[in-house]
């Protein structure tokens, strides 16, 4: 991954959804989908923590930003990532129900990914 050049400038969020996977992740404990420029994935190893990774081509790339939501939205637990590998130990709880990414890149703007847990 790029380092951080501090640059400012406006962000762009694009979000990928498919309704036919989300259907069938939400049964499996192996969550993955493919992105144009690399993949998310996920795996429960245990009732308190999933292990997401990316596998997308880091050189234009800042930064990864891993996390855990609740049904409401709200952020469980995150982690930043800016060295490949792109991936983390994320904690669950009860109040778990989906995870994410945002990949932002060096020239300021960032994809942004959201799959339900079960």
């Amino acid at each position: 991954m790029c380092p951080a050049n501090g640059s400012g400038g406006s962000s762009a969020t694009t979000t990928q959804t498919s309704a036919a996977a989300a259907a069938a992740s939400r049964s499996a404990q192996s969550l993955a989908f493919a992105q144009p420029s690399g993949g998310l994935s996920a795996q429960i190893v245990s009732s308190g923590q999933v292990l997401a990774q990316w596998a997308g081509n880091t050189s234009s790339v800042q930064s990864v930003t891993f996390g855990v939501f609740a049904a409401n939205g709200r952020m469980l637990d995150s982690k930043v990532v800016t060295q490949a590998p792109a991936r983390a130990a994320l904690s669950l709880n009860s109040a778990a129900s989906s995870y994410g990414m945002r990949v932002t890149y060096v020239n300021g703007t960032s994809s942004a990914v959201y799959r339900p847990l079960r």
